[in-house]
């Protein structure tokens, strides 16, 4: 008489000494680099989400930079631009107005305290080599915020920002042409 098949298991085989608890510690330690997987995933979304939302926008506690609205025949010379200023250096924007106007503009440091001068070419290559020079617009100290207006003839002009401090600084700042 044939056998009929049967749903008998084996037994299973005692654990060798030692690897009784090997399967439960595995588990945990699965466990734990899964934990700290998610956890690390989780920190760069929001460290993401939290970079995507600050940048490219002011914080609240920034202050109004913006030159007044741009008119069609007004020239941009700097458009919200963010600037970084090193320590103890200064940075600058030179650029050449061909008919006269109104030189309108704003800088932020960003809580840190920063100077600007609106100068001539000529006399930016005399300040860069310490001699005496003249400003149209000189913030008179180191402010963490101005603006300028200030009547310019067609020429070359430098709007310089600078920072005397031991720290980089990061410098918001814009200014148009309005012909005159």
């Amino acid at each position: 008489m044939p056998r009929e098949a049967s749903s008998v298991r084996p037994e299973p085989t005692p654990p060798k000494k030692g690897e009784a608890d090997a399967t439960p510690r595995k588990r945990r330690r699965v466990g734990l680099v899964a934990g700290a997987v998610l956890f690390i995933g989780l920190a760069a979304l929001i460290g993401f989400i939290v970079f995507a939302n600050t940048s490219g926008s002011d914080n609240a506690t920034s202050h109004d930079v913006n030159a007044d609205a741009a008119t069609p025949q007004s020239q941009t010379i700097l458009d919200d631009s963010k600037l970084l200023v090193e320590a103890k250096s200064y940075m600058w924007q030179e650029f050449t107005l061909t008919d006269a106007g109104r030189v309108l503009g704003g800088y932020d440091g960003n809580g840190n305290a920063i100077e600007c001068l609106l100068m001539s070419a000529t006399e930016f290559h005399s300040w860069t080599a310490g001699r005496a020079s003249n400003a149209f617009y000189q913030s008179g100290s180191f402010v963490v915020a101005g603006r300028f207006d200030v009547l310019l003839d067609a020429g070359r002009y430098v709007l310089v920002f600078r920072n005397e401090d031991g720290i980089d600084k990061i410098v918001s700042a814009n200014a148009v042409l309005q012909p005159d």
